[in-house]
């Protein structure tokens, strides 16, 4: 009877076992499907001391996980992966741990086995790359400044968002409304939203205060944004309104965008937006400076899976269908998209390869998109979230729960210490710089883009990314198109990466500089052409504002180069490319002699006979020259000036040198000159070149001296403008 009754005790008291243990795991499960995660640990923790359960094994891994407790989750996927045919998620998430912890071989292994379990999944083997590459991610570390906002609590503060010489942001304070949560994984109080500034002539900040009026509920609200110059602003609210009302078919408290009015501190008209949703959430709002698209996430369906960012743009008081971002969006989640005044779209993502659990990203607008990962100290082996870049593209605000905060999510505020790239552009030969040349820079490390034109220093610089590779191609008229690349080393210790781009082509190339041959000064704008005498094709350049130009030349070819500049005369020469001329690229100077104005030159064969006007066999030649003279230098205006002996009366010598001055100038039209480029003047023997004057008796070749003609320049005719510093190809290219 004793052992009857001993039995059915210990039966009673093991039934008692049973039930407790069976009643700890009901309530794990309970505050598990709430999304209370944090809460719902010590349930499972006992529940698992005394049973084998693969279910709570699995929900006690995942509830380490998202409170981000990874040491205890790589503790407890190590089991997960051991359950007969556990899910191949749980690899994926062991793997993200261990990288956590800093066990990069192990982590590889299991994000291996993901890929071999979920080939379908880019995941794995998109991490099993970021592990190849990890040194790489962690190569700006001594480029970036980061530091903790003094307003950090040991409760969440995250989505900082500058307003009115201050910042608001969201924040989880104990002093703050209090309710039954529903949407507690840390079991912390709601978020609100604070504003704060720093103090006047001060680097302190003041303390935080609530914003007033209707954003702030008894519930969550964060991710406020606006456009510039806007009252509107737009933010995240959980849908949490009674028990029922608010909630989605699984009984999950929702998260939706809502909008309102601010003035100063005051928030009013508060409305949820149509593009929410009472079966999935929509959340962090990002919208652009002007105000026309926005950015958020959501779990809506239909996406990539996970959370997904989505865009719309303003279409009268509304807005467009969302627009899923495929090229960035993948199988996990991307969040908290931020976008740029230029167009840079930040966002945070678990399913792009990264140091830890959330880290943050960007895209650039033109390009590809290729999704390019900001690297250390932005991103840690925590969760990084909620980037935001101020106008100088250098400082900013992100969040992070990484280790040495206060205790939770905690904002953080950086400087980017970007390096600048200087491209120089430069003639190899005459070692001067390139203007004009187009330069278009293709960012490698994330398919960005950007075109510009070199200027008087042949230079552009910007500012840009460490580590970062880029292709650089050069096209100019002279020298063709040339390729090159250079990159950023974060490990270089520079600021500045100045890449210099010598252009060269092979020979028969010529390299010239337009001098003046008295002053030695560089002549821009000199029109230079490079006669081919076999084709008569002409192909033309003009000098850049350092007098420079240069030329590809064909082979086995003649040519006659003749360089024009107002003011100057004409320069001609001659070079032949052929076999045993220059077949090689030099650099020549081409020395321009100014015009002579008002000064007169003898044509020294130019003489007439006693008494007559007839230009004499003698003076065609000295005349011919003056013609080719004269087409060489199409501008020039002259005055032919005939002179006589002293025989005679002064009008009869006038009026002869007048009749000779105008047969010289028949003949020059002749030739084919312009009449309105010549003047003819008789001078008689007003200005004669010996002492043969009235009553001085003269042999003859004395008195012949006298009777001649000479030329000088007294003008030039307004031809065509003269491109400065442009380099131009015309005909026969």
């Amino acid at each position: 009877m004793k052992k009857y009754i001993l039995v059915l005790l210990m039966t009673v008291m093991a039934m008692g076992t049973i039930h407790a243990q069976g009643r700890l795991k009901r309530k794990g499960d309970e505050l598990y499907r709430k999304l209370s995660y944090e809460l719902a640990i010590p349930y499972y923790s006992q529940h698992l001391k005394k049973h084998i359960d693969n279910d709570a094994t699995m929900k006690l891994a995942e509830c380490y996980r998202l409170t981000h407790n990874y040491d205890k989750a790589a503790e407890w996927y190590d089991k997960v992966i051991l359950i007969p045919n556990a899910p191949p998620i749980s690899y994926f998430y062991f793997g993200h741990a261990l990288m956590q912890q800093g066990n990069l071989e192990t982590a590889k292994e299991m994000f291996v086995a993901y890929d071999r379990l979920s080939a379908s999944d880019p995941r794995g083997q998109n991490f099993v790359h970021a592990i190849d590459r990890y040194g790489d991610l962690l190569k700006d570390s001594i480029r970036v400044e980061i530091k903790p906002m003094p307003f950090n609590t040991p409760e969440a503060e995250f989505g900082i968002f500058p307003y009115q010489g201050g910042v608001i942001f969201a924040a989880a304070r104990v002093a703050g409304p209090l309710v039954v949560q529903e949407f507690n994984w840390l079991d912390s109080p709601f978020l609100n939203f604070y504003y704060t500034s720093l103090k006047e002539d001060s680097s302190e900040w003041n303390k935080p205060e609530l914003l007033k009026g209707d954003a702030n509920t008894r519930y969550h609200e964060s991710n406020f944004t606006m456009a510039d110059g806007a009252t509107e602003f737009y933010f995240t609210r959980n849908n949490f309104i009674d028990k029922q009302k608010g909630r989605s078919d699984e009984g999950i408290i929702k998260l939706k965008l809502y909008k309102g009015q601010i003035n100063g501190l005051e928030t009013t008209a508060i409305e949820e937006m149509a593009l929410s949703s009472d079966d999935y959430s929509t959340t962090h709002p990002s919208i652009s400076g002007d105000g026309q698209t926005l950015y958020f996430a959501s779990d809506m369906p239909g996406g990539e899976g996970g959370k997904d960012i989505y865009s719309c743009t303003k279409q009268g008081q509304g807005w467009s269908p969302p627009v899923n971002m495929k090229l960035i969006n993948t199988p996990g989640d991307e969040m908290f998209p931020y976008i740029h005044k230029d167009g840079t779209l930040y966002f945070s993502s678990d399913g792009h390869p990264g140091l830890g659990h959330l880290d943050i990203f960007y895209v650039k607008p033109k390009g590809d998109q290729q999704v390019v990962n900001m690297g250390y100290p932005i991103n840690s082996a925590w969760d990084d979230f909620a980037f935001y870049l101020l106008q100088n593209d250098e400082d900013g605000f992100l969040s992070s729960d990484r280790e040495g905060g206060q205790g939770n999510d905690d904002i953080y505020q950086f400087t980017l210490r970007r390096p600048m790239l200087e491209i120089y552009v430069l003639d190899s030969i005459a070692e001067l710089p390139i203007e004009g040349a187009k330069v278009r820079v293709r960012d490698l490390t994330d398919n960005s883009e950007q075109e510009y034109v070199t200027d008087s220093s042949g230079a552009y610089s910007f500012k840009t990314y460490f580590a970062h590779a880029f292709e650089i191609t050069i096209e100019t008229p002279e020298f063709g198109v040339t390729t090159t690349s250079t990159s950023t080393d974060a490990l270089s210790g520079q600021m500045v990466f100045t890449k210099e781009i010598n252009l060269w082509t092979p020979p028969p190339s010529i390299t010239g500089l337009v001098i003046d041959d008295s002053t030695k000064e560089r002549l821009p704008g000199s029109e230079v052409e490079f006669l081919d005498l076999r084709r008569k094709e002409s192909a033309i350049r003009v000098a850049d504002r350092n007098g420079r130009f240069h030329i590809k030349l064909e082979p086995s070819t003649y040519y006659e180069i003749n360089v024009r500049k107002k003011g100057y005369m004409t320069y001609t020469a001659r070079v032949s490319t052929t076999l045993n001329g220059f077949d090689g690229d030099t650099i020549i100077p081409l020395r321009m002699e100014k015009i002579p104005f008002n000064k007169p030159i003898r044509l020294k064969n130019i003489h007439y006979d006693f008494d007559k006007w007839t230009i004499r066999a003698d003076a065609y030649n000295d005349l011919i020259y003056l013609a080719n003279l004269m087409k060489k230098n199409p501008t020039l205006i002259v005055e032919l000036g005939s002179h006589t002996d002293c025989r005679g009366s002064d009008a009869y010598n006038e009026a002869l040198a007048q009749k000779r001055a105008v047969s010289a100038r028949i003949f020059l039209l002749d030739l084919g000159i312009d009449p309105i480029r010549i003047k003819a003047k008789g001078y008689g023997e007003s200005e004669l070149s010996n002492h043969c004057d009235d009553g001085v008796p003269c042999s003859e070749p004395l008195h012949d001296d006298n009777r001649r003609t000479e030329f000088k320049i007294i003008g030039e005719l307004e031809g065509v403008d003269m491109k400065n510093s442009v380099l131009e190809t015309k005909q026969g290219q």
